[in-house]
């Protein structure tokens, strides 16, 4: 049976005590970071505390491509070295090979 049934209700009491310990140090604990918190956002001020400005910034610098050429012309075809074609043609696309 497991400790604080009906059976033996007195096994529960020290469990309870810790637990109930723990909780009070635990809220303590969390009370004390949120004052350190609270006192950190107070000594530092807005302009230092604020993180976006970089991001901004970064965002602004980007630019957008309107009007891409995506096209496969016949330049960049040339552009190809010759060994690369050769593997090309050997592996015969237009059959569906690899």
């Amino acid at each position: 049976m497991a400790a604080g049934t009906a059976a033996n209700p007195g096994n529960l009491r020290p469990a309870v005590k810790k637990m109930g310990a723990f909780l009070v140090i635990l809220g303590l604990g969390l009370v004390v970071c949120a004052l350190l918190v609270h006192r950190h956002a107070q000594r530092t001020g807005p302009g230092e505390s604020d993180q976006s400005q970089p991001m901004n910034n970064w965002q602004r610098a980007v630019t957008l491509d309107s009007k891409p050429d995506y096209s496969s012309s016949a330049k960049a075809k040339a552009e190809i070295p010759p060994r690369i074609m050769a593997e090309e043609k050997r592996q015969k696309p237009e059959e569906r090979r690899n």
